[in-house]
This record gives structure tokens, sequence and C-alpha cells, in this order.
């Protein structure tokens, strides 16, 4: 008898286009894919269809920079994380999913 499985931590690169067996999916693990580019992978597209929560690699990044920045400068991270937040989101839509949308176009 398998214990049920709680939390799936990813870390292969998106090319390896790993997708975790349907039975793993039916426990509605929270899946955490430490990739952030491209901004969906085999994994994330079926962590979502099975409607499991997903942790994707940009929240890492982001939470590292938060607490990396409140670390060096003595700043309270939950005074930097919306702007941080805020800005790495922006510029990576502008960067990443923009651009591949604009690339699909041409």
């Amino acid at each position: 008898h398998a214990s049920k499985i709680t939390v799936l931590i990813c870390t292969l690169p998106p090319a390896a286009r790993y997708v975790a067996p349907e039975a793993i999916f039916s426990q509605k693990p929270v899946i955490f894919e430490a990739c952030y580019l491209p901004p969906t992978t085999a994994l994330s597209a079926a962590a979502k269809d099975a409607e499991c929560v997903m942790i994707q690699g940009l929240d890492m990044l982001i939470a590292q920079g938060v607490r990396q920045f409140e670390l060096w400068t003595g700043v309270s991270a939950s005074k930097v994380l919306g702007p941080i937040d805020k800005a790495t989101r922006d510029m990576y839509r502008k960067t990443y999913i923009e651009k591949e949308e604009g690339d699909k176009k041409e």
C-alpha cells in the first residue's frame, strides 16, 4: 500500500517533457516545477488539466529574490514583495509571454 503523494517536485528541464502518471494527478498533489521557461510545460499543462495546485518556477524566483533583498538590505520582505512581484511578472510577461504570442502570429 503506497502512501498518498501530497507534493511533486520537478527539477527536470522542459525538454524532458515530463508528465507525472495519472495515478499521481488523481491524488491532487501540490505540483512544484522549478523551471520558469517556457511559461507552459507539459507538466504544468497536465497539472492545470487535473486541477492540481501548481507552483511555478517564476514563483520560486520571486520568493528567492525577495528573501535575498531582505537579507542584504535588512528591509522586511513584506515591504518589497508587492513591488518586486509586480515588476518581475510584468517583465516576464513582456519578455516571454507577449514575445511568444507575437512569434506565433508571424
